[in-house]
């Protein structure tokens, strides 16, 4: 009972207390002030690019003079094949051989 009753005390008190205010976290990194989570790669989709290495699945390709890493649907794609990328998955560009 006294374990409860102490408890409770804590849990009330707690957020207002100094030691509270030094442990939680209460600034925020918001993009109006130029932190940026991700980059994103939208602009990329269905468009066309040539492999720079062999992409088994993973690799890198040149996409509108950027050089950028991929992942193929799974398959095989060897060096100088033209791909076309199919689909964005937050930081992971899909491609696939045309």
């Amino acid at each position: 009972v006294i374990a409860i009753i102490i408890f409770a005390l804590i849990i009330k008190k707690l957020p207002t207390s100094k030691l509270w205010s030094k442990i939680i976290l209460t600034k925020t990194s918001s993009s109006e002030e130029g932190y940026v989570s991700s980059v994103d790669y939208s602009r990329y989709l269905h468009k066309e690019g040539i492999v720079l290495t062999e992409l088994r699945p993973s690799g890198s390709v040149k996409i509108d003079d950027d050089v950028l890493d991929v992942v193929s649907e799974g398959s095989y794609i060897s060096k100088g094949e033209k791909i076309r990328v199919v689909k964005i998955e937050g930081m992971r560009i899909i491609v696939r051989k045309i």
